[in-house]
């Protein structure tokens, strides 16, 4: 997968559904994306009110082959937490929507989402993804 100027953004693994995997350092990256672009709104949850936990997603399980994550302007987000533990209460978000930046602290938000399994959030800064040149095409 290439933007309109040719630069890399990853392997569609499925290019009906949108799967893209990328690498960041040593691991892969499975995210979603199509011709109009990998930003999207991007969702972290918290266990505490304030959210000075670290930021989390939820976990469903997985391979380990690649991690399930997203872009988000110049930054990957995703997390290394394959397995899902213990259910955990999630009181609070932080939302970005497309072209805020999610690499800084955001608004926390009091919501009750019950309960869930949560894996921590592995941040990575990605300056190719972030200024693409629409639409995505398959190479």
């Amino acid at each position: 997968m290439v933007d309109q100027n040719g630069t890399e953004i990853g392997t569609a693994t499925d290019p009906f559904g949108g799967m893209i995997v990328r690498r960041a350092g040593d691991d892969a990256v499975a995210l979603f994306g199509s011709t109009g672009g990998l930003d999207d709104e991007i969702t972290f949850y918290h266990t505490t009110t304030n959210c000075t936990d670290p930021r989390q997603f939820y976990v469903d399980g997985g391979s380990g082959l690649a991690y399930l994550g997203a872009a988000h302007g110049g930054a990957l987000f995703y997390t290394r937490t394959i397995i899902p533990g213990p259910q955990v209460p999630v009181v609070a978000v932080e939302r970005f929507e497309k072209g805020q930046d999610a690499t800084q602290p955001g608004v926390c938000t009091l919501e009750d989402h019950g309960s869930g399994s949560l894996g921590v959030v592995t941040m990575v800064i990605d300056s190719a993804l972030a200024n693409l040149a629409l639409p995505l095409r398959l190479k």
